[in-house]
């Protein structure tokens, strides 16, 4: 075929003098060549059959005159919903709540011989771990019928994404959060540009002037660790970064909000690692407060589907099959693929069709880049064991963390037995330390050093139990 279809080509091309129709003839040949070669998507119908059949569904759904649809994003998808009305006179019901109260009541419905919910909007946790056991969910590529959905071409990576964890094809992932920088924020009235020119990689923030110097929010919440488990995947952090972070940075942490803002904006934590829960309000008043966001760029960028804006899927013994179908179908196509990017900002998804949708009002920081290979964490078989494993070991870390009593920086102002004494002046009082060859860790200007390097004069800081016990570190410069 490939060898035909050359032939035609150069024959087409050839300045030879042969009449309109025979070369017309000839592209046709072409044509048909290439569609017998590479054939049509998969479900794919030609365009009078399609639409005799798009037809025939409009009407059928018309006829059962409402969709039930479970989703947790109603404020973002409301005027997809009102468009969809307009389009076919079919009104849509929605429901409302979190994942896993919706997927509990459509099971306890079920169960008791209930089924309410054609359609559900629904987070890869709530599918996966809910709905996709119990049986509920319909295998979708039958139902895919609109040659625009159809069309693998038009998705990311020349595929369909289903994320079911037994390997059917029930839950479709039509966008995905992409992540291809560090974000954090600082004080500038604390901080200069300098200090932050030195932040370069996630491991930068882990140097010994940093301690004592950055807030963060409580990770003792098992359902709220996806920044930790980032960085615990992240090649350019992993396991050590976390269990440093925890336990020898001095970090402050907060399950309030509000006191994480207050404290960057007020300067008494003035750096702010992975902007988490805080950044849509610190973005809303930088232009009040003396705060400044700056992004690093990841070592490999990642997708990751959550929440109700990932996922669609079909229940089974949907009581309106036709609406279901035809809203899927019609949900997935790039005109309104495009309208999910016209939800109220700031939005953090992007449609995985790769056909030009624009975007809209997605946050330039998640929006794919072009020629980008990302990791799908979703889409790894054995993340979900490793999710596990990471998630123990966060808990651990956290809830174990070595507190440090106090720091005290001064200038060195006496120096016993070779370094194993070091008193500094701390605001006017004379404050000592005792400095272990094996238990104390010494820094000078951030290189590793040991105790006999310490001088007089130097500005060092303590970080131990107190004055006169033992340093676990003594960071000088």
């Amino acid at each position: 075929m490939r060898a035909i279809t050359e032939h035609l080509r150069r024959w087409v091309s050839e300045p030879v003098h042969c009449h309109a129709v025979v070369r017309r003839a000839a592209l046709s040949i072409l044509a048909l060549s290439l569609a017998a070669a590479f054939g049509s998507p998969a479900g794919a119908q030609s365009g009078a059959k399609f639409e005799k059949e798009w037809a025939k569904l409009v009407t059928a759904a018309k006829k059962e005159g409402r969709l039930v649809l479970s989703t947790g994003a109603i404020p973002e998808y409301q005027h997809i919903f009102d468009a969809f009305k307009a389009k076919f006179g079919i009104s849509i019901v929605t429901d409302g709540g979190s994942g896993s109260s919706r997927s509990t009541r459509i099971l306890a419905e079920r169960r008791a011989g209930r089924f309410t919910v054609d359609v559900g909007l629904m987070s890869v946790a709530a599918n996966t771990r809910r709905m996709e056991p119990a049986g509920t969910l319909v295998d979708l590529p039958s139902l895919l019928i609109h040659p625009d959905v159809v069309d693998t071409s038009k998705w990311y990576l020349n595929r369909h994404w289903y994320v079911d964890g037994k390997g059917t094809k029930t839950i479709f992932v039509y966008s995905a959060r992409a992540n291809n920088s560090w974000r954090f924020w600082y004080n500038t009235n604390k901080l200069s540009k300098k200090d932050i020119a030195s932040l370069k990689t996630p491991w930068d923030f882990l140097e010994p002037q940093w301690i004592g110097k950055m807030a963060d929010q409580s990770w003792s919440d098992p359902g709220r660790l996806g920044g930790m488990l980032e960085m615990y995947f992240a090649p350019d952090a992993g396991p050590k970064w976390i269990k440093k972070y925890f336990t020898e940075m001095d970090v402050l942490f907060t399950g309030d909000t509000r006191l994480e803002e207050s404290w960057i904006i007020r300067g008494r934590r003035p750096l702010k690692w992975d902007e988490g829960d805080i950044g849509n309000v610190l973005r809303k008043f930088k232009s009040k407060f003396p705060i400044e966001v700056v992004e690093l760029p990841r070592q490999r960028g990642k997708l990751e589907a959550r929440g109700s804006e990932c996922c669609i899927n079909i229940l089974k013994k949907a009581p309106h099959p036709n609406a279901a179908k035809l809203f899927v179908n019609w949900f997935l196509t790039k005109e309104i693929q495009t309208m999910t990017h016209m939800s109220k900002p700031p939005r953090r998804y992007t449609s995985l069709r790769t056909d030009g949708v624009p975007p809209g009002n997605t946050q330039k920081i998640h929006r794919r880049v072009p020629g980008t290979i990302y990791y799908f964490r979703d889409f790894d078989k054995d993340y979900r064991a490793k999710e596990k494993a990471a998630r123990a070991f966060i808990i651990k870390n956290y809830r174990g963390p070595k507190k440090v009593a106090q720091i005290h920086t001064g200038k060195v102002v006496k120096i016993k037995r070779a370094g194993r004494r070091v008193t500094i002046d701390y605001k006017g009082k004379k404050v000592l330390a005792k400095l272990s060859s094996r238990r104390t860790k010494v820094t000078i200007d951030g290189k590793k050093a040991k105790r006999k390097d310490v001088k007089v004069g130097m500005t060092c800081t303590f970080i131990y139990p107190g004055p006169g016990k033992t340093a676990k570190q003594v960071n000088c410069k």
